[in-house]
């Protein structure tokens, strides 16, 4: 009987000084409020009693988005919670006006566009959402020299032979359909994906907003952007565009015949896009087709000039986006 006291006695003692260890070590993050204090916490303490404490104390000093998420997520009962929804609140409120500050407006469309964007700002608060989701949905719509209308290629051909070039565009050409495969598009919708998301936490402060690529079609209550785009042959007056390829130049002395390396079609791509917030009748819509002749002639025989020309298009078409949005660029 005695023996079994003793080890209860021992049991209680240990759990005591164990505890009054968290305790004071929690008392000293109370003191200290720094974010050392609390991380010393966290690695003696890794399932400390006072943990959720402790991640209060921390969220007032660093004022950290994602610790706010992640205490919602982990405490939804907490006693802290009036504290850290404040918090939220006021960070979000900071976000939003700062983007009324810096928006770029220039044309009334933009008016329109930066205040279905500040509603975005606005329900991604109310709602405690830090996703917007983009679906892409496209289709090529291409066509080789060799299957355009004789008349097409001959008059082609005709120029080409007085060019600087003197080389008819028959049989010096490159082949457009194969340059669109299902990976190829996976490819170029994974950078367009990638330039709104960098243009959009490029206007806020780190970790508020991300942009996602999703395959659905319809995300119920969740942000989502829909865009449809058509990758087609780039048209002017009626004939494809046709454009070249050249090697760089090794001396003065070669002529641009010298320089001649093959033909290739020029692309554009129709995007359309639309933005609705859920449960709301607030939405934006979008339609630009793309063109990329303002940096065509940087494209040489060591690129991929057609990965180059269709991720300027999406490039191009992201940029437009950020303009509308009012998002002044910092990439």
């Amino acid at each position: 009987m005695k023996k079994t006291l003793l080890i209860i006695t021992v049991f209680f003692t240990i759990i005591y000084f164990l505890f009054l260890n968290d305790y004071f070590e929690y008392r000293q993050v109370k003191t200290d409020r720094t974010t050392e204090s609390c991380n010393i916490y966290y690695s003696q303490f890794p399932n400390g009693y006072f943990t959720e404490d402790v991640r209060a104390i921390e969220i007032e000093v660093t004022r950290d988005i994602e610790m706010v998420r992640l205490f919602f997520k982990d405490y939804p009962n907490s006693e802290y919670l009036p504290l850290v929804s404040l918090i939220n609140l006021e960070l979000w409120n900071e976000e939003i006006n700062n983007y009324d500050l810096s928006v770029i407006d220039n044309s009334n469309l933009g008016k329109d566009a930066i205040n279905f964007f500040k509603s975005v700002l606005i329900f991604m608060r109310d709602s405690g959402k830090s996703t917007i989701y983009l679906n892409l949905t496209g289709l090529t719509d291409l066509k080789n020299f060799e299957n355009y209308p004789k008349d097409v290629i001959d008059d082609w051909n005709y120029w080409g032979s007085l060019g600087d070039y003197k080389r008819i565009v028959s049989g010096n050409i490159e082949n457009i359909t194969n340059n669109y495969s299902k990976n190829d598009i996976d490819k170029y919708e994974n950078s367009l994906v990638s330039i709104i998301n960098d243009k959009f936490e490029s206007m806020l402060s780190d970790n508020f907003i991300k942009v996602v690529s999703t395959s659905d079609n319809y995300m119920g209550n969740s942000l989502q952007i829909d865009i449809s785009y058509k990758i087609k042959n780039q048209i002017e007056d009626n004939y494809p565009a046709v454009w070249v390829l050249y090697d760089v130049s090794s001396s003065n002395n070669q002529s641009k015949r010298d320089l001649f390396s093959s033909y290739f079609l020029g692309i554009s791509i129709d995007f359309k896009l639309d933005f609705y917030i859920p449960n709301s009748l607030k939405s934006f819509h979008f339609e630009k087709s793309t063109t990329p002749l303002d940096k065509i002639n940087n494209i040489k025989s060591n690129s991929s000039h057609y990965r180059i020309l269709t991720t300027q298009n999406f490039q191009s078409f992201a940029d437009e986006i950020a303009s509308k949005f009012g998002i002044k660029s910092k990439i």
